[in-house]
């Protein structure tokens, strides 16, 4: 009754909360708009007051049912209102108000919502709409009461009590699939369609074996959302029959519960009895706190909004974690939707997928009911601006474009400034400019076609410089590497890296003699590394690419690629210190699709 009040009178705030006390404030505020005076345009004071209803949800439901409520009293009553009002009005709530109650499960409010846009929105395509489904109507109700005088007589037999109804058909809801499936009305499958409410899950499955029993059913066209509930709470049996009739019907299997939970969505979840919640009930809108989440870290409204639009019509797919829990995710969702769904770290982390035990590329298409398993770094890996041409929920994306852009800076003071405010870490900014300097002087000198190896990186045995020495082919150590001396008749002293196993693990620890690198510029030494990958097209070149970017020779190259494409590329490279190794291998796995890089044991 008081929703409006502080928006359209001279009542104020404080006034409300004197009169009814603090909780009927709050919940005015919550559905009242920001001001009357405001020097933004309409577009950006009505994406505010969006985020403001968001927002004030997180604190008490209550708010947007009453919002929800008063959204759909509106639309009754637009018809006195000018044409592009009216258009305004409905645009906004089939794009907000009309998926937001589909998320908050609340059927009733979600299809006259759904119903009403349309008719101002798209006027004729609605009376033509509307008048193909009601010429045939009588034909359509005499074939419901046929079919449910027949399986109330079958149920009857097994023992189970049951009620059975019409479903009416929404206008919106045919409209969009004659238009998505490109489909004539005469194509729809559900045009017809019964309810079933029954007293228990276990009939819910009973009475689909008799309707099976009774009529074929259409291949494809079976949803069990009883056992994988919607993100909503949403339960039901769904299956589509062919009845002796020849015609298909659409026919709904529910315990009454699950018809109240449909009709009513959150609001039959009441959660403010004696200030207790109910904890299954707040994990169905994780949804939400995931959106809120994200409206924490964004300043700007009209980007908020976006991601509400992206996260409310998604439809999904479900998908299991390797533990067995359940995620719904937007359809069409990849790994990487899958990785910052479980958490953002995880997200940034993401270096590869697996799903059902095989190797997949992240952009892969989750189905539902597959197993997903993340392969993740030690570090952060990401994110890739690659990831953005086909993340598909909208939290994912917003953290990738934060992240990409998060170090652009327009002026030396903002840089400092940043540091100054812990935005950016100052041992980043060393470690980055490390990177920038070693050997930036100069031209880049061009990769030899022809590998220049050295003939041998010199070794200082015991000190003394001269003795003949080979490096160990088991495990090809380079300057910056701890090693040792192994003494071999005949052939000098090998030399190995201090953790070689085959140095180790010398029987005659008395060959074993103390070495050293002796420093010298322009020495290149070749050093055999193993990368484990998905296989893709341009796999190599973007790895060869990599190699050729850090100025290094790659003087071998073997791949193997096996049943679930995991691709082993074992290669030579040629560097001339331990630190030039390691960023080269940090840099190859960067690459989309890189899971592992090491060196590799000949």
């Amino acid at each position: 009754l008081l929703h409006d009040t502080v928006e359209d009178t001279p009542l104020t705030a404080e006034a409300v909360e004197q009169e009814f006390g603090p909780e009927v404030a709050r919940l005015v505020d919550g559905v009242t708009k920001l001001g009357r005076i405001s020097l933004r345009s309409d577009q950006q004071q009505q994406a505010e007051n969006i985020r403001k209803m968001m927002v004030a949800m997180a604190e008490d439901l209550r708010v947007v049912l009453i919002k929800l409520a008063d959204r759909l009293h509106n639309m009754r009553t637009l018809d006195p209102l000018p044409e592009v009002k009216r258009r305004k009005i409905s645009r906004e709530t089939l794009d907000i108000y009309a998926p937001l109650a589909h998320r908050l499960g609340i059927g009733q409010i979600k299809w006259e919502l759904e119903d009403l846009a349309f008719r101002n929105l798209e006027p004729d395509a609605y009376d033509d709409v509307a008048k193909r489904i009601a010429r045939k109507r009588h034909e359509r109700e005499a074939l419901v009461s046929d079919l449910r005088e027949i399986l109330a007589s079958e149920l009857e037999k097994v023992g189970i009590q049951a009620d059975i109804t019409g479903r009416p058909k929404h206008i919106y809801s045919v409209w969009q699939k004659m238009t998505r499936d490109h489909k004539d009305i005469t194509e729809i499958y559900d045009l017809s369609a019964m309810r079933v409410l029954v007293e228990s899950v276990r009939d819910c499955y009973g009475v689909l074996g008799v309707v099976h029993s009774l009529w074929k059913p259409v291949p494809g066209r079976f949803k069990d959302y009883v056992a994988m509930p919607k993100s909503n709470g949403y339960q039901s049996l769904h299956t589509t029959v062919i009845t002796h009739t020849g015609e298909p019907i659409e026919i709904q299997i529910r315990t009454e519960e699950m018809h109240r939970v449909a009709e009513f969505g959150v609001a039959a979840h009441w959660t403010y009895k004696e200030g207790e919640k109910d904890a299954s009930f707040d994990k169905k809108l994780s949804w939400l706190r995931s959106l809120l989440e994200w409206q924490t870290e964004v300043g700007d409204a009209e980007s908020f909004v976006d991601t509400v639009k992206i996260d409310l019509f998604q439809d999904e797919v479900y998908v299991f974690t390797p533990k067995g829990d359940v995620l719904n995710l937007p359809a069409g969702s990849t790994p990487v939707d899958f990785a910052y769904r479980i958490h953002t770290e995880v997200g940034h982390r993401c270096v590869g997928a697996k799903v059902n035990g095989r190797m997949v590329p992240l952009d892969y298409d989750l189905k539902n009911g597959e197993i997903v398993e993340i392969l993740t770094a030690k570090a952060p890996h990401g994110p890739s601006r690659d990831w953005l041409n086909f993340v598909k929920s909208a939290s994912p994306e917003n953290k990738l474009v934060e992240m990409s852009g998060a170090h652009k800076y327009a002026t030396v003071d903002d840089f400092l400034a940043a540091i100054g405010y812990g935005d950016l870490s100052p041992h980043a900014v060393v470690m980055k400019m490390a990177l920038i300097t070693d050997g930036a002087a100069g031209d880049l000198r061009a990769i030899p076609l022809i590998p220049n190896v050295q003939t041998l990186p010199r070794v200082l045995v015991r000190g003394e410089k001269g003795l003949l020495t080979k490096i160990a082919p088991c495990c090809q150590p380079v300057p910056g590497d701890a090693i040792v001396g192994y003494t071999t008749r005949g052939r000098g002293v090998t030399v190995h890296r201090a953790d070689c196993i085959n140095a180790v693990n010398a029987q005659d620890r008395e060959r074993v003699v103390p070495v050293d690198w002796e420093i010298e510029a322009d020495h290149l030494y070749p050093v055999a590394i193993k990368i484990e990958a998905f296989d893709r097209q341009g796999l190599l070149r973007d790895i060869a690419t990599v190699v050729a970017e850090n100025r290094v020779n790659m003087s071998a190259l073997e791949v193997h690629v096996y049943d679930d494409k995991t691709a082993v590329v074992s290669a030579t490279v040629e560097i001339d210190s331990l630190a030039q190794l390691s960023r080269l291998m940090e840099k190859i796995e960067g690459v989309r699709d890189v899971h592992t890089v090491g060196r590799e044991a000949s």
